[in-house]
This record gives structure tokens, sequence and C-alpha cells, in this order.
């Protein structure tokens, strides 16, 4: 591995470390040697090698890698190894199963954009109606599962859409939200209320079927983010999924409910709202709904559910509602690829599960790490997954340190400073990237 050094010479210049920079030439030469003997231990171009061996082994040390297996290691294993421990970018999330590998990933996918190719827009413009029950009508192992698109329809289904009665035949017709892959973005864990969410946005409404970009999808901003950024997401309202909480709705004598203002605004120019659910009575689900759809009829209504006491009744009664075309589960503590198939067995127990969407936000203890994980939770019974952590650091790489305990503040507070275009161009490539590699999967 070699970062060409020698072409760095004028962005070193100046940096702070001497009118030459001689002193981070100095500190990248040696990394480059670490790098080159982690790849090839006895390599011929590293100047005093048995120095630099010794000083590898003692960070392997320090790290507490066992360096006799380290040694034993394929090199592209022993790479990943080095790199988990020592690259500021690459290190991994164990807490949410968020390897070094899932970051890199990530990181690479913010520069690449490619159309897709003949064969993956065959299957989505031919599959893309079997998509939305592929993971109802067929078991993991069905070999029509490699033939589903991205395509996915948001949309409260009925046991029948033609009827006849006194008055003749008449026919129900479904409104449903489509979007061009299974995963929706957010709401982000570290952000400054609007700055990545817009450029997620930005690259959701730059789809153009012509040119073979299909990036539509939804981003969830919590419903107080919403209200204080109201002006930067109202040109966007369309690609947007409020998330609701009761203390935003008239579900009792004591709340104001929402009626007018930013955020009322804002739900009367979307297509769908997520409304949090908890294990109180049905009622409060139903009045939730009632405010929304007062002010905006043809909302689509998504419920948000952390795996806890009550779930199980929470789950029944949302899915009950003819209002709710999506249940989006959160495991909590326990793993989300062990709930999602049990969320999915208990709606076919009650022969509702091809009229809803379900949706894996992942857990405490794991999270949707990229569209291998989204896969898999498709492969368990859902109908997509929720990118959270993964999205921020797309956006953001430097917010790995903070899941090893560094301040966000700092790095939060630079974001305005950010170019929006950048960052936009960023959010469109890894969308395209997650779309390809669903088709790929």
């Amino acid at each position: 591995m070699s970062i060409g050094i020698e072409k760095l010479g004028g962005e070193l210049a100046g940096a702070g470390y001497g009118s030459s920079g001689e002193a981070l030439r100095q500190r990248i030469a040696l990394w480059e040697d670490l790098l080159t003997l982690v790849v090839d231990p006895d390599s011929t171009r590293v100047r005093d090698r048995a120095r630099r061996r010794d000083l590898l082994e003692r960070l392997l040390e320090r790290a507490g890698v066992d360096t006799a297996a380290f040694w034993r290691l394929q090199r592209g294993q022993r790479g990943r190894l080095f790199l988990s421990r020592y690259s500021r970018v690459s290190r991994d999330i164990p807490q949410l199963e968020i390897s070094a590998f899932d970051i890199d990933k990530a990181l690479k996918e913010r520069f690449k954009n490619e159309p897709l190719t003949l064969g993956a827009a065959w299957h989505y413009g031919f599959w893309r109606s079997y998509f939305s029950h592929a993971a109802i009508t067929h078991p993991a192992n069905d070999g029509l599962r490699e033939e589903f698109s991205t395509a996915w329809d948001i949309v409260r289904k009925h046991p029948a859409v033609l009827f006849r009665g006194a008055q003749g035949q008449t026919r129900l017709a479904l409104h449903g939200l489509r979007l061009d892959l299974p995963m929706i973005v957010g709401p982000l864990p570290y952000t400054d209320g609007a700055t990545m969410e817009r450029a997620w946005l930005e690259a959701i409404a730059a789809a153009d079927d012509a040119a073979d970009l299909h990036t539509r999808s939804l981003v969830v901003v919590e419903a107080d983010a919403a209200a204080a950024h109201a002006e930067a997401f109202a040109p966007h309202a369309a690609n947007l999924m409020i998330r609701l909480e009761a203390r935003h709705l008239a579900t009792s004598g004591r709340a104001a409910g929402l009626t007018a203002g930013p955020l009322a605004d804002l739900v009367r120019a979307g297509r769908i709202v997520e409304i949090v659910s908890g294990p109180g009575p049905g009622p409060v689900l139903e009045r939730a709904i009632e405010q929304v759809r007062a002010l905006n009829p043809r909302l689509i209504v998504s419920v948000y559910l952390r795996y806890g006491p009550g779930f199980w009744l929470a789950l029944e009664r949302a899915v009950a509602h003819e209002a709710v075309a999506m249940v989006h589960v959160h495991a909590g503590p326990v793993k989300s690829y062990r709930l999602t198939p049990r969320v999915d067995a208990f709606l076919k127990a009650r022969l509702v599960r091809a009229r809803v969407q379900l949706v894996s936000a992942g857990g405490d203890s794991d999270a949707q790490a990229s569209a291998a994980t989204v896969y898999e939770s498709v492969l368990l019974g859902a109908n997509g997954g929720s990118m959270t952590h993964t999205a921020g650091l797309a956006l953001l790489p430097e917010l790995v340190d903070c899941y090893h305990g560094a301040d966000p503040a700092p790095l939060l507070a630079g974001l305005r400073q950010r170019d929006p275009v950048v960052l936009r161009e960023l959010a469109l490539h890894t969308l395209a990237c997650w779309q390809h590699s669903i088709l790929d999967f």
C-alpha cells in the first residue's frame, strides 16, 4: 500500500510542522513502512526493516494482539486487524456490530457512482412489484429470491379491491408510496439537526430514471429537529418522515395537539409520518392517527415500536388499524436478527403480514451496518431496514471517534462549514451503491 508521499509536497508544506513539513513527511513515511511490513514482513523496500518490524510488534502488543497469531494470518486478515486498531476511520464499533470492514466499505461507497448494469436494470424494471412481497410469500431458501428488484412499495393492502353491492361493482384504490431501494435513512444518532439530513434529502431529490439514478428513499427526522429547522426541510417534505411522539399530539386532555405551526405545515406537505407507539392503551394511537390525518387525509402512517414490555400487544394494535402501512421496529436489548423472524411469524399467524411493511431498525447492540445486513433482514422476514449510524458515518467519518468516547460537539459545530454540494454528492453516491449492493446480492 502506498500513498505517494512525493505527490503531497505542496500540501505538506506549511502544514504546521515547520516550513517544509519535514516532520509530517517522516511520520507518513514511517506509517507507510509499517503498512508495507503488515502486508510483506520481509519487504526489501523498507529501510531499517528490523527496527520497523520491532516497532510494529510493539504496536500490536499495545493493542492486545498476539504477535505470533498475527503473523499466522493471511496478509489481508493482517491488514484488516491492524487497521481496525490503528486507523481512525477504520476502527470498528463492536458495541453495534459495525466492523472496520463495514466502515471502510461505507467510506469507499461515497466516491463511487456508476449506472446500473443492463442486467440489473432489467431486474429493476421487470421485477419491481415483486420485491414488496418477496419476504412474505417465499421462505429464505426459495430460489425466486434471487429475482427480486429493489423497488419498494409502502402501502396498506386490503383483502380485496373489488366489491359488488347494491350499487354495483366498486373498486377500492390503493394509495402507496414507492421507493427505489429497501433502505430509509435516519434518524441520525449524531447530528446538528439539519445539515446531514438535508444532504440525504437533496440526494434523494436528485433521482433521475432517465440517467439510471434510482435513489428515492425517505429520511426520518425527530419532530423537535424538524420543527427547529422547518425552513430547511420544507422543500423536501415529500421525502421526509417526521417521527412524532405523544407529547406532539393531542392524545390526552393535557396535550395541545398538532394543529398549527411549522411542524403541522410539514405534516400537511408530507406523504408519510411516523408515530411512536408504546405499551399504552389502543385509543392513544387511534387519536394520534386521527389527528395527523385530519391535517393530511392522504397521509401514510408508520408506527415506531421499541421492543420491551407490552411490545407484542402494541404491535397487534398498530397493524390492526387500517391507516397503518408500516411498522418500524427497534429491537432494543435483543438482537434485531433474532427479533425480526419472530415479528414476521407473529404477523403471519394473525393473517396481517401481507398488509403492512416491516422495517428493521437494528437494536441497542446491533445496527444496520451496510446493504448486506439489510438484505439479511429481508431474508429473515422484513421488507427493509433503516440506516442510522452508518448513514452518519458515511458523511462524517470522524464520528467513529465519538463511538469510542470522544466529544461530538466540536465535530457537529464544524459541520455547517462543510460544502453542502460535497455532502450531497457523498450521499448520492452512497445511495447508488446501496442500490447496487442489493442487486448484487
